[in-house]
């Protein structure tokens, strides 16, 4: 049953570039694989390829080859503007001196018993409150 996940598996950077190669599919046509010069190019192929599937329920490999030639086609002529947008930019954390740690743990645990505080003082007011209604209804 389909779960909404697609795994894709491709080969490792040194099988690449790849050359056309025929590839039958379920019927008696043999496709070509698109030529690939990287990995990057493979995952971007492999992926289209799948969610055809998933899309069209009833795509064949012909309509899946299809939409993968147009994948890497577009693929291919943004690829500087894709990889700059899909590249987090990372920002270094400056690193935390012994005091700024040991402050951070003071304030964390003077939260955590506040919190705890507040708690208790919430259950002291609700028992006195009981203990004052069995005394008038004792009295």
């Amino acid at each position: 049953m389909w779960q909404r996940k697609i795994r894709v598996v491709i080969g490792p950077e040194s099988s690449y570039p790849v050359r056309p190669h025929p590839y039958p599919g379920r019927t008696s046509k043999i496709f070509y694989s698109p030529p690939l010069k990287d990995r990057l190019a493979g995952l971007v192929t492999v992926t289209t390829h799948e969610c055809a599937h998933v899309i069209r329920q009833s795509a064949d490999e012909a309509m899946t080859r299809t939409w993968e030639r147009k994948a890497i086609e577009a693929f291919e002529a943004n690829r500087e503007a894709l990889l700059a947008e899909w590249t987090p930019v990372r920002t270094k954390t400056p690193k935390l001196t012994r005091a700024q740690k040991n402050e951070n743990q003071a304030r964390a645990n003077l939260a955590r018993w506040e919190a705890k505080l507040k708690r208790s003082q919430n259950a002291v007011k609700k028992y006195r409150q009981k203990v004052r209604y069995y005394d008038r209804k004792a009295g």
